[in-house]
């Protein structure tokens, strides 16, 4: 916990704005449209192919979800696609959420030039683009006028749950506000929720480090996956214990550290795995624009 302070001031410094954090990244999207000024008389873009943890997050404004395409051979949505989809608003658009999807690069710029003409609030997310860059050579996170992390299990930053709101371009009025209601939050309350994904590092390398033990297709490492999942210790991160924003749990803070400080090395070796796959597939219908993989965090080599 006494690395925490830190935590925040690395955040606050990286990304220029006033951080805070929570236990789900849902509960970073409720405060980024918060701070944006959502409503129930309002609409929010956010693009289709996604977690529904986004589209919570927006119900939980009142908020119109009005869903873009994504662009072709891309995961991302499209200033185009965007532009499409603000048309077919029934609410005014108030704000949009861009994700870095399995860590691919956009066009990131010229959507905050459109967002800005419109007076829309840019919110980026960087569950699955952390270390990323636009295809400008920016860093995904610097351009929106709200950044949002997930350190959830298999996003780039993985401290098996967690959340972070980064308000960079909003009125001081809002970021009190926001610093008011944040002070109200309590901790969650799924302790027994919590107890258990602090075994998640232990069992899930107990299991890759036996996957391999066994004859045929009956290892070790597969009747441990079986079991913990049976057992309640591997437990689906799509679902949250809470439907109410709540606070980062502090017994976290020295994993989202470690995995901080490890970034730059996972982000090599990302690329690495994603140039064999460049290597084998590339340039085929069955894959993207190289530029957009290129440019981004490598979290998934889309095929």
């Amino acid at each position: 916990t006494q690395q925490f302070p830190q935590i925040k001031t690395y955040f606050d410094a990286t990304f220029e704005g006033e951080t805070f954090f929570f236990y789900k990244g849902r509960d970073a999207i409720e405060c980024a449209l918060r701070a944006a000024g959502v409503t129930a008389k309002d609409a929010v873009i956010t693009q289709a192919f996604a977690c529904y943890a986004i589209e919570e997050a927006i119900h939980r404004s009142g908020a119109e979800v009005v869903y873009a395409d994504i662009q072709e051979h891309s995961s991302n949505l499209s200033l185009e696609t965007i532009t499409a989809a603000h048309k077919k608003a029934a609410q005014p658009v108030k704000a949009v959420i861009v994700q870095y999807s399995l860590g691919c690069s956009m066009d990131t710029e010229a959507i905050a030039e459109w967002c800005k003409k419109e007076k829309i609030i840019l919110i980026e997310d960087l569950a699955q683009g952390y270390g990323a860059q636009t295809l400008a050579g920016n860093e995904a996170g610097s351009i929106g006028d709200i950044t949002i992390f997930s350190f959830g299990r298999d996003k780039m930053v993985d401290s098996v749950t967690g959340g972070a709101c980064c308000l960079r371009n909003v009125p001081d009025a809002s970021t009190k506000k926001i610093a008011k209601w944040y002070a109200k939050l309590a901790k969650p309350q799924a302790a027994t929720a919590i107890r258990v994904q602090h075994f998640y590092p232990l069992v899930t390398w107990m299991i890759r480090q036996t996957f391999g033990w066994g004859i045929g297709p009956l290892t070790l490492g597969k009747i441990l996956a079986f079991a913990a999942k049976k057992g309640g210790l591997l437990p689906t991160p799509l679902k949250s214990e809470t439907d109410t924003a709540t606070l980062f749990p502090l017994s976290f803070t020295l994993l989202l550290a470690h995995k901080i400080d490890e970034l730059p090395e996972l982000l090599a070796h990302r690329k690495e795995i994603s140039a064999v796959y460049q290597n084998a597939f590339g340039n085929s219908a069955a894959t993207f624009d190289s530029t957009f993989i290129e440019h981004g965090s490598s979290q998934r080599y889309p095929i």
